[in-house]
């Protein structure tokens, strides 16, 4: 009569099926997990000069070993404005994901990013009137609306704060014969952390 080792081979595939099951429900609870806010800062700026004015907050949070700051607001432009918002995101933030969504639609966003590592910022983000003419050549235009604002970032490393210079409003003047929007009238900086 031979004996076989089976018991020992269903107690194997029960410990691996246990395993896989068990990381596919803390993948699954990391995933859906909620993200808790440890700190905010209400931001309002006010263009003097145009009268736009930006209304918003900016969120730290936390879920499990992420962290990520969120740029939640309200960019109303008037028809003297002729930039809008001017977001720049300084080096050791990456931006994760953006929405700007205008009233009427229209482009809403342009981005540049600089690969000079010198640079103290890594992003500058546009929302408003100036985005939807960076790179095309014709005479600055207004375009007053309403755009509902929301940007992602994520910290490359750990990072415990973040500073985001903010810039609102915009004029044309003429440099060298031609017209030229000069953006960020009104600039605050704005940390959270």
């Amino acid at each position: 009569m031979v004996r076989t080792k089976r018991p020992l081979y269903y107690i194997l595939i029960g410990i691996g099926l246990g395993i896989i099951i068990t990381g596919g429900v803390f993948y699954h609870t990391i995933q859906h997990a909620q993200w808790e806010t440890l700190s905010s800062r209400t931001v309002h700026l006010k263009d003097s000069t145009t009268g736009s004015s930006f209304t918003g907050e900016l969120i730290l949070q936390k879920r499990f070993f992420e962290e990520r700051v969120l740029l939640v607001g309200i960019l109303n432009t008037t028809k003297e404005d002729f930039a809008g918002l001017d977001i720049l995101l300084p080096r050791g933030w990456k931006l994760e994901s953006y929405s700007a969504v205008k009233t009427g639609g229209g482009r809403q966003v342009y981005i540049l990013q600089t690969g000079d590592t010198a640079s103290r910022y890594r992003y500058r983000i546009f929302v408003g009137p100036i985005a939807e003419q960076i790179g095309k050549d014709r005479p600055p235009l207004t375009n007053p609306g309403t755009w509902s604002v929301c940007i992602e970032l994520r910290p490359e490393g750990h990072q415990n704060n973040l500073t985001l210079t903010l810039g609102l409003g915009g004029k044309v003047e003429e440099i060298n014969g031609r017209k030229t929007v000069t953006a960020a009238l009104t600039v605050e900086n704005v940390s959270v952390g």
